[in-house]
């Protein structure tokens, strides 16, 4: 993430302090997010989403950078490989000073990725990070591939989610909650079976809790909720809602009260 933001202030010292000002939080989740817009300007974002539109067609490569930012160039180029596009397809982005390849894939600003991303059709994504899902070594990073994948896909896909949950158990074991909270919470969403989609959920809940956003759990509390569960993480739920209760109304004691009684 520091070479990132290195990356993407391009020398400029005012960025550097202020994109870990503005950024969210999934943004620190090592890149298992997808591109969004930071709390700056909007209409900067649509200035260069205005100028990716005004591409031609096949730079649809911009868009296959756009939601991957280790900036592997080889990577890029495997990618344009199972899209079916030449490398040259990324010059007309190059000479409008959206994008440049040298050592590294870097976009002129974060708001060019994000504009790119968001302007782009949901079928297009889909096939976007589909190929860089096959373009990605499943040995040497199997947690990317796991993310561009469970991205391409439409639909529940059980396959795909109990990838992104062994993803999480490896994200968690390294200290990476944030991480295991995004690989947990689509796994959630691409889980067929209730009861998965229910355990998932829960667990999502945890770990964007213990990564220090009080607020963010209660989508997936309120997935969890629906069940089934059984007695056991019921009162985990219960126990996380309260906590989470008194964490945003620190001067009321019903929460700490109602989770004492679990």
């Amino acid at each position: 993430m520091r070479e990132r933001i290195l990356a993407e202030a391009g020398g400029n010292p005012l960025a550097l302090l202020e994109l870990p000002r503005n950024i969210r939080s999934p943004y620190w989740a090592g890149g298992f997010e997808l591109p969004d817009a930071l709390s700056v300007p909007r209409r900067l974002e649509e200035s260069f989403r205005r100028r990716s539109a005004s591409l031609p067609p096949q730079t649809q490569l911009l868009l296959a950078a756009a939601p991957e930012p280790t900036g592997d160039v080889a990577l890029l180029w495997r990618a344009a490989a199972h899209l079916g596009l030449a490398r040259e397809a990324t010059t007309p982005a190059e000479v409008a000073g959206l994008l440049e390849i040298d050592v590294r894939v870097r976009f002129r600003h974060p708001l060019v990725r994000s504009a790119v991303y968001q302007a782009a059709t949901l079928p297009d994504r889909r096939r976007a990070h589909g190929a860089l899902a096959e373009a990605t070594d499943p040995q040497a990073d199997p947690d990317r591939r796991a993310w561009h994948r469970a991205q391409s896909v439409l639909g529940a896909d059980e396959e795909v989610a109990e990838g992104l949950e062994r993803s999480a158990e490896r994200a968690r074991a390294c200290g990476g909650l944030a991480a295991a909270a995004a690989f947990l919470q689509r796994a959630a969403e691409l889980s067929p079976e209730p009861g998965a989609r229910a355990r998932r959920a829960l667990a999502g809940a945890h770990a964007k809790h213990e990564s220090g956003a009080p607020e963010a759990p209660l989508e997936l509390l309120a997935v969890a909720a629906v069940g089934p569960l059984d007695p056991l993480p019921r009162a985990r739920l219960e126990l996380l809602r309260a906590q989470i209760g008194f964490h945003l109304t620190p001067d009321s004691d019903g929460p700490l009260r109602a989770a004492a009684h679990l």
